[in-house]
This record gives C-alpha cells, sequence and structure tokens, in this order.
C-alpha cells in the first residue's frame, strides 16, 4: 500500500497547532460591572466551525467508499448548527451575591441563577453511570441546597470548574457552608 508522501508534511503543522491551542488554555476570565465573567477563548467554537467543515468536505469526497462517510457527510453540518453556537453563548457570572450559569445548545440552554442568600449549603458530588461498552462515566456538581429546603443541582463543566474556586470563596464568605462527598480517586 502506497502512502501518500504530502501527509507528514500537513500532519506536523496540524498537530503543533492543535498542542499549541491546547496549551494556551480553554476558558478566559474578564470583569465587568464588579462580576467576574468565565467565557470559552474564542479559538474553541472556531476550531469547531472549522472541524464540522473539514469532516463535512471529507464525507462529500468519500461518500461513495462507506455509508459511514454519508453519515459523517449529513452528522456534521447537524452538529455545527446545533452545538457550536452554544459555545459562544456559554458563561458563566460570579459577584458577591450570586452566581449564574448559562450553557447547553443555543436554541435551548440550561440556565442556573444561584443566589448567595438564600443557600444554606453546597455540596461537591459525582455521579457515576455506565456509558456505552460498559465504560464508567463520572459527572460532577454543585448541589445547591436552600434554605426553604430545595435542592438545584448545578453540572461542573470546563466553565464551572474554573469558576468555582470563585464561586466557593464568595459562598464561604456570605456564611454557605461547603461539603465534599466526592471520595478521593
Amino acid at each position: 500500500m502506497m502512502t501518500n508522501p504530502a501527509r507528514p508534511r500537513l500532519l506536523l503543522p496540524l498537530l503543533l497547532a492543535g498542542i499549541a491551542l491546547s496549551i494556551s488554555g480553554c476558558v478566559k476570565k474578564a470583569a465587568l460591572d464588579g462580576a467576574s465573567v468565565y467565557t470559552m477563548q474564542w479559538w474553541v467554537p472556531t476550531v469547531g466551525i472549522a472541524a464540522a467543515a473539514a469532516v463535512t468536505t471529507l464525507g462529500w469526497y468519500k461518500r461513495k467508499s462507506s455509508w459511514r462517510w454519508m453519515i459523517a457527510l449529513i452528522g456534521a453540518p447537524i452538529a455545527g448548527v446545533a452545538v457550536v453556537p452554544g459555545l459562544f453563548l456559554d458563561k458563566v457570572v460570579v459577584d458577591d451575591s450570586h452566581f449564574a450559569l448559562n450553557t447547553g445548545f443555543w436554541f435551548m440552554p440550561t440556565e442556573h441563577d444561584v443566589a448567595f442568600a438564600d443557600l444554606s449549603r453546597i455540596d461537591y458530588t459525582m455521579t457515576e453511570s455506565r456509558g456505552r461498552r460498559g465504560r464508567k462515566k463520572k459527572r460532577y456538581y454543585f448541589e445547591c441546597y436552600s434554605k426553604s429546603g430545595s435542592m438545584e443541582r448545578v453540572p461542573l463543566g470546563e466553565l464551572m470548574n474554573e469558576a468555582s474556586g470563585e464561586i466557593l470563596s464568595k459562598a464561604e464568605a456570605a456564611g454557605v457552608a461547603f461539603n465534599n462527598r466526592v471520595p478521593a480517586e
């Protein structure tokens, strides 16, 4: 089987660009009117758009060789339209009185707005489930218990992980207890 001699010359710059982007970090923190705003870096959704375009193009040229490429041809633009715009809108806002999370699909976002004055405690928890082929899938959350007894489960994604230290310090300053219920690994 013959290999394309141009392939190694193309892969090295792509690999170096990927390493440079991953080192630069995915989350940007900015100050706005006394609040900290955490958003995705500009390049994260840009890479998503480029990846969807590349897979769509590759699917077009390879569509006759395998039905899987036909799925890529159809799925990549759908993923690009459904998922990537949400990356531009994802954000966490933290100030002295509350934190707010906006994440998910752009047409159906998940929003959480938690006021520290209404909380009695925050629990750091983990759920474990079995994924495809029996793989363990762990998801982490802040379970925010209000003084009235209700609970709001806030997922800890990339933005919330970056903001969690500031959230917990501001919650502690407001008199909110914190419990770590996740076992050490």
